[in-house]
């Protein structure tokens, strides 16, 4: 009795350490998925800082270091951008009537251009709600 009791410990041993390695073994290759993410990460993270200090020193180095004119400056001041988005299309409208007044164009073309006009500024209202929020 005392060899089979010794077999049957033998055999529990081996299926332990068989269902202890495999347990170890999921738990490294799960940390090593998770660690080549993250590696991966970092690297496209240090590539594109990278990639980002390269635009800003050719833009520094060619000499257009001016934002293009579609977006706005963050440095520039908020106020004086209305004021002259509201002056500007007044003016327009203006030289709308103007251009009526003096026969240039026809009823139906100025309120074409009047109405493109209108679309516009309520469009321009919105952009700057948008940007105000962004700000």
């Amino acid at each position: 009795m005392g060899l089979a009791r010794i077999v049957l410990y033998l055999v529990f041993a081996v299926v332990a350490f068989v269902v202890l390695s495999a347990v170890v073994s999921a738990v490294f290759t799960a940390l090593a998925i998770i660690w080549a993410i993250a590696t991966a990460v970092a690297t496209l993270a240090l590539l594109g800082a990278a990639g980002y200090g390269v635009y800003k020193l050719y833009t520094l180095l060619s000499g257009s270091s001016s934002p293009p004119a579609s977006s706005p400056s963050p440095t520039s001041t908020f106020g004086s951008d209305r004021e002259a988005a509201d002056i500007e299309p007044e003016s327009r409208v203006d030289r709308i009537k103007r251009e009526y007044a003096d026969g240039k164009i026809s009823e139906r073309e100025m309120e074409r251009m009047l109405e493109r006009e209108i679309d516009s500024r309520e469009t321009d209202s919105i952009d700057r709600e948008l940007q105000r929020d962004r700000l």
